[in-house]
């Protein structure tokens, strides 16, 4: 760490002198110091009679305010003092000196003292504060790893331990220990509790999920893709059942973000467990459509082929979406549909971009907001008209179908999030029947 001193040394010094070498330069004119002002031979003589009279000159005033001197007296030994300085100046050699009553420097004699223990103390100050801030707020202990090699604290020192061993969990345990310290490091909380997925340590992973949820939710995050995370590790602590917590953890992820890929991953596969197949090859074209470029593109590809096969659909039969709409036997589609057309209101045109995704859904009168049914398109398509029914659902356990009547809600998304943000654009129109094959008209006239 010798570097380290070295260098943080000779900054703090450099800060210092920008404090004690003016104070000095001060102390030298009170002084009459000339070799320090950069002042020699002639000059130095000229400044030093400067000097003597100023010095003079004050003590005459101070004995003329102390009454020991009386007006005519005064004026009397100043202009012999004054003609006493001009004689020298005027000697060969002596030059211009100007007179200046009022240098702008005290003449008191303990001026030098007190000066420079005050210009000391300040740099000392100096000094002492860098140091102080830093080990406070910077990284001497990242500082200390970086050039050593070596733990700098009994925590680095057991994760370096355990790196060396290979030991996963001890790692883990390292890291959850830091994170009690450290409660509001929600990269750090991700960190853990993914590792802890992968670990199959589900409790840890749901409890590290949780706090993640919170800090989202307590910054304004959107914490979709943390509720479908959450969800994935309640289904394999459940050991592959669709409990409670499960599908709440799933509502609440696709009432953020109908399109949040992580719980539609996890209801396909759910679906194509209990060979619901129809059902799992539904999530899995949509994740196809909301994410085209999905890293498991290849594996969800090849599900849906499975799931064809087992199912007897042909993969180039035209109907194929009617057919995924198919559940226990029964065309949902026949049964519970809203026909949807929605438009913008002219006076708001210029308040959008043909880019921006609009969201049309539909949801419960009451209880969860969870969308029953979804689609997705653009603002260049409207005004547009679509059919929400079964087969534009959100999930086995949220379809059209299972309530009476609905809220049809068509949203501008600014950020293309699904969740409703300030400067979004919304129309709405609500108790619509879901069983009476109505027809409405949806138009987009209320800035959020």
């Amino acid at each position: 760490m010798t570097d380290f001193w070295i260098y943080s040394g000779v900054l703090v010094a450099v800060a210092a002198s920008f404090i004690v070498f003016p104070i000095y330069q001060l102390v030298a004119r009170a002084r009459g110091n000339n070799s320090l002002l950069g002042l020699s031979g002639e000059d130095e003589r000229q400044h030093q009679n400067v000097v003597i009279f100023r010095e003079r000159l004050i003590e005459l005033e101070a004995e003329l305010q102390q009454g020991k001197l009386d007006a005519e007296t005064f004026e009397a030994l100043k202009e012999e003092l004054e003609e006493s300085l001009l004689s020298d100046v005027s000697a060969p050699g002596g030059g211009n000196v100007e007179i200046n009553r009022h240098p702008g420097v005290t003449q008191d004699p303990m001026l030098g003292g007190r000066t420079l223990i005050f210009s000391s103390v300040m740099a000392l100050i100096v000094a002492v504060s860098a140091y102080a801030a830093y080990f406070q707020w910077g990284s001497y202990d990242e500082v200390l790893q970086a050039q050593t090699g070596q733990p700098s604290s009994p925590g680095h020192a057991g994760t370096n331990t355990a790196m060396a061993e290979g030991d996963v969990n001890a790692l883990l345990d390292q890291l959850y220990t830091r994170l009690t310290r450290e409660p509001d490091n929600v990269d750090g909380w991700m960190l853990f509790s993914r590792s802890a997925m992968k670990l199959e340590q589900y409790d840890r992973a749901i409890e590290g999920f949780g706090v993640v949820i919170e800090l989202f939710e307590q910054r304004g995050q959107n914490s979709a893709l943390v509720y479908g995370l959450l969800a994935q590790a309640l289904y394999f602590r459940a050991g592959g059942q669709l409990t409670h917590e499960v599908k709440k953890s799933l509502e609440k992820a696709l009432e953020i973000d109908p399109d949040e890929v992580g719980a539609l991953v996890l209801m396909a596969m759910h679906a194509f467990g209990i060979e619901d197949y129809t059902t799992a090859i539904q999530y899995w074209q949509r994740i196809l459509v909301v994410a085209p470029d999905h890293p498991a593109k290849a594996s969800i590809e090849e599900g849906i082929a499975r799931a064809q096969q087992l199912a007897g659909i042909d993969p180039s039969d035209a109907a194929l979406a009617e057919k995924a709409a198919v559940v226990d036997g029964v065309d949902q589609t026949k049964n519970a549909g809203i026909t949807v057309t929605v438009s913008l209101d002219p006076q708001l045109a210029s308040r959008v971009a043909p880019g921006d995704t609009v969201f049309i859904f539909a949801q419960a009168e009451s209880g969860s907001r969870m969308p029953l049914a979804a689609s997705r398109h653009h603002v260049s398509d409207l005004p547009v008209t679509v059919l929400l029914n079964d087969a534009t659902s959100m999930g086995p356990m949220a379809k059209l179908s299972q309530v009476k009547n609905a809220n049809i809600i068509a949203r501008i998304s600014k950020s293309g999030q699904a969740f409703a943000g300030a400067g979004d654009l919304e129309g709405r129109v609500d108790s619509v029947g879901v069983f009476t094959r109505e027809s409405v008209s949806v138009v987009i006239q209320t800035v959020l």
